[in-house]
């Protein structure tokens, strides 16, 4: 009796000890849904060589739709934290949310309301939701008379009025106003959205994004922390 006794003992403590190390293993390699929501915000400094500049960003920003709660009835989609994925092409560097939160048929019968799907979709260049704020766009212009078409080209055919001031980097201007020249209102020459143009003429490069009608980088729900600013008055050209 007293061996059997052992050998149930040795069993139990087998298969306790392999339950242990499995729940180890999937603890360490399970990669969560979603992030944890107590985890501070980091500011972080992007440097791309190819593209020729660098700029500090925050790890996270806030979204509407960050999460859901599953219930039996459906979905609830809560505010919270997403990271910050910063996507490439050619020519443009795209500082956007690591994922969205795509939810379908709101089902108004319960509170708060319930979807009845929700999913998690992966920020890709192909799926980025417009307008595309923050797709920082670099172009190469060798004079004032191509910055002006530049400017005409993305802004307005009209807009042929245009002033530069100092930026906080050496030997860069920024764009600081925009215009057909005359205080008339011309809807070939309207920009009614925050825009950042940077000309580094001894390097022949531009930087020009949208910023949107509003920070896209806050911190928090109530947008009391905005890091958009920061995020501008950061950015350099490199060589």
């Amino acid at each position: 009796m007293k061996k059997v006794f052992k050998v149930l003992l040795i069993v139990f403590i087998v298969l306790y000890a392999l339950f242990v190390s499995l729940l180890v293993y999937f603890y360490l390699n399970y990669e969560k849904e979603f992030i944890d929501q107590e985890s501070q915000v980091e500011l972080l400094t992007y440097r791309n060589e190819e593209l020729g500049f660098e700029i500090m960003y925050p790890d996270k920003l806030y979204q509407n739709y960050a999460s859901y709660i599953e219930y039996v009835e459906g979905y609830d989609p809560v505010g919270g934290l997403v990271p910050v994925k910063i996507l490439t092409d050619k020519d443009t560097a795209y500082f956007k949310p690591q994922y969205f939160i795509e939810c379908e048929d709101l089902d108004i019968t319960y509170n708060p309301s319930i979807y009845k799907k929700c999913e998690r979709i992966e920020t890709t260049i192909d799926n980025l939701r417009k307008p595309i704020s923050w797709s920082i766009e670099f172009k190469n212009i060798q004079n004032n008379e191509e910055l002006s078409d530049f400017i005409k080209e993305r802004y307005g055919s009209t807009c042929s009025h245009f002033e530069l001031e100092l930026y906080l980097q050496d030997g860069v201007y920024k764009l600081s106003e925009i215009s057909n020249g005359t205080q008339e209102y011309d809807e070939n020459c309207f920009v009614n959205y925050a825009t950042i143009l940077l000309y580094y003429p001894e390097k022949n490069r531009v930087a020009v994004w949208d910023i949107g009608m509003e920070y896209s980088f806050w911190g928090d729900e109530n947008g009391d922390i905005q890091y958009d600013p920061l995020m501008i008055n950061s950015f350099r050209f490199i060589d």
